[in-house]
């Protein structure tokens, strides 16, 4: 089967890997344009095109796949499929009637739920106990074509979103392999989505990461999950932001404490908050304080001071210290 294979970002590395070692010929890697990253704002490859080079494939970088320009270069190529893969562009429905077969994409949740671009985030925002990957044929429409080949993979306790999109990642690469080996046998059994179990999971901007405190400590841990490790779930203590790493969920007294408030400070076990419920909060183990490095709440504790009745909250203004009301 000859190849166009669409990627990006490390998620797309070991479907790469896989088609490259079958049997199948990848005839190009067709991903993004070098970008400036980071704050020295260096030019940086992408992940995949860094790949590609190891595996001593055929690179074409464009900006806008679906351009006349770029339709023209990707016509030129004898292709039977397009394989999709964490790509971050848009295939218009002309780009995607270009293979003599059609194309497909690798996406990582179980279809319908999930739709969009944030899938692994949002599936541990929301507290879901399994995940999963799904290969489907591709229409212009986002993530709404038939199912060719899905796997489920529970989500565990530990997991975040970086853990997960990990263990995806690989568990797709198999399953990829096999939806073109299906395809390319005449077996693959495509099946319609049920439009009626449909979820979405849009682009994730940096305010989503914002805690709220009024949640449940469940909720508020989910989220902690779900946001790493980008944008990172993060609070305000005074004039200070604050991203969270881990937390556990914890019993704690009912008293009179407001939801984002500190009730506990111990090196040893971290830094105690009060959430949305009566008598629960989450304890702090590891964050990571604006323009420094993750560290544990103990060595953090070393060098900088909170007490209880300090609050966490949405913003310095809106959530004053106690000593400061």
């Amino acid at each position: 089967m000859k190849i166009l294979f669409f990627g990006t970002s490390k998620f797309a590395i070991p479907s790469l890997r896989a088609l490259a070692q079958s049997t199948h010929d990848i005839l190009a890697v067709i991903t993004q344009p070098d970008r400036r990253r980071g704050r020295g704002l260096q030019v940086t490859a992408p992940p995949v095109k860094d790949e590609a080079k190891k595996l001593g494939l055929k690179i074409e970088q464009l900006k806008d796949v679906s351009s006349s320009q770029s339709q023209d270069l990707l016509a030129k190529y004898d292709t039977d499929l397009f394989v999709v893969v964490s790509f971050g562009q848009i295939l218009k429905e002309a780009v995607l009637k270009i293979p003599k077969i059609f194309s497909i994409n690798l996406h990582a949740s179980l279809l319908p739920k999930y739709r969009g671009a944030a899938p692994i985030n949002w599936a541990l925002v929301n507290g879901e106990a399994i995940s999963g990957v799904t290969v489907m044929r591709m229409t212009e429409k986002l993530d709404a074509g038939d199912v060719i080949f899905s796997r489920e993979e529970p989500i565990t306790d530990d997991d975040d979103a970086g853990t997960l999109s990990v263990r995806l990642a690989n568990i797709g690469a198999e399953v990829l392999v096999e939806a073109v080996s299906r395809i390319e046998k005449g077996e693959a059994v495509m099946k319609s989505q049920d439009r009626s179990k449909v979820t979405l999971a849009p682009s994730l901007k940096r305010e989503d990461g914002l805690i709220d405190w009024t949640k449940v400590s469940k909720e508020i841990r989910n989220h902690i999950r779900g946001m790493m490790p980008w944008p990172g779930a993060f609070t305000y203590h005074k004039s200070k932001i604050f991203k969270l790493h881990k937390v556990e969920e914890v019993r704690i007294e009912p008293g009179d404490q407001s939801p984002g408030e500190i009730v506990g400070v111990s090196k040893e076990d971290g830094i105690t908050v009060k959430t949305g419920e009566r008598d629960m909060g989450i304890i702090i183990k590891e964050l990571q304080m604006e323009g420094r490095r993750t560290m544990g709440t103990a060595e953090f504790l070393r060098g900088y001071t909170v007490v209880p009745g300090d609050r966490f909250g949405k913003t310095a203004k809106q959530m004053p210290s106690k000593g400061d009301r």
